[in-house]
């Protein structure tokens, strides 16, 4: 079955949006995402905030930053999270407005410098002292 002309040419990657849809068809994915509208968290904080489990949260978002949708930095010991940029910002606001959450359509806020290099199913792990 081939598809209508319009469709045919369409101006953006298909098969990465496939991905990044697929990325976030997961909810703790989208929940993490969601909240990183506001701005970028550390793992502690997006542990604390969400309450999942660091274990768990570190797979979800090594998933998410594999996928493009976040991206991390160094900050100490800690690793900060943030939306990787303005495309997924936009996504992540679309889908939030798009089911009726408003609240969540917040301005990008300003982004520090330096992301962590991109790696292939990795996760990093916070540092938790007692």
């Amino acid at each position: 079955m081939s598809l209508p002309p319009a469709m045919q040419t369409v101006n953006f990657d298909i098969e990465k949006a496939a991905l990044t849809l697929r990325h976030l068809a997961n909810p703790t994915r989208l929940r993490i995402a969601l909240h990183l509208l506001h701005g970028e968290q550390s793992v502690a904080q997006l542990e604390a905030t969400l309450q999942i489990r660091q274990p768990n949260l570190s797979q979800q978002l090594a998933e998410l930053r594999d996928a493009g949708v976040v991206s991390a930095r160094r900050d100490s010991r800690a690793v900060i999270y943030r939306l990787a940029d303005d495309a997924q910002h936009r996504l992540i606001s679309a889908l939030a407005s798009g089911f009726g959450d408003t609240t969540m359509t917040v301005a990008r806020p300003q982004a520090a410098p330096l992301p962590l290099p991109h790696r292939n199913h990795s996760a990093h792990f916070a540092i938790i002292r007692a």
